[in-house]
């Protein structure tokens, strides 16, 4: 996923929906998680990184009537997230503004 430019000086992401939510902004973070290795004398013997959660935050703009749910899943690029967070930020008339988060389905 790239900024790519439209054209004067506004900008939009390459992946404008998240199954068809309007997409305000977008983060994707991929954790990992280093550990030594060390002998009996405390010596290292080496270190190793261990993958952790990948976790996704998103502002999107829905209809009000199809917010997503805490426990639903929403699909970037290929990939599906479990939601585990969404709130409400504002409201006007028949649209909504909507932090969701989550992490990446391994299974």
């Amino acid at each position: 996923m790239a900024i790519i430019p439209d054209g004067g000086q506004a900008f939009g992401l390459s992946t404008e929906t998240i199954n068809s939510l309007v997409v305000e902004s977008l983060s994707i973070n991929e954790t990992s998680e280093r550990v030594d290795l060390n002998d009996s004398d405390g010596e290292p013997l080496g270190s190793t990184v261990i993958p952790g959660r990948t976790e996704m935050s998103a502002t999107v703009q829905v209809g009000t009537g199809s917010v997503p749910a805490v426990g639903g899943t929403v699909t970037i690029d290929s990939d599906s997230y479990i939601l585990t967070d969404v709130s409400h930020e504002e409201t006007q008339a028949d649209y909504a503004r909507v932090n969701i988060s989550g992490y990446k389905k391994i299974n």
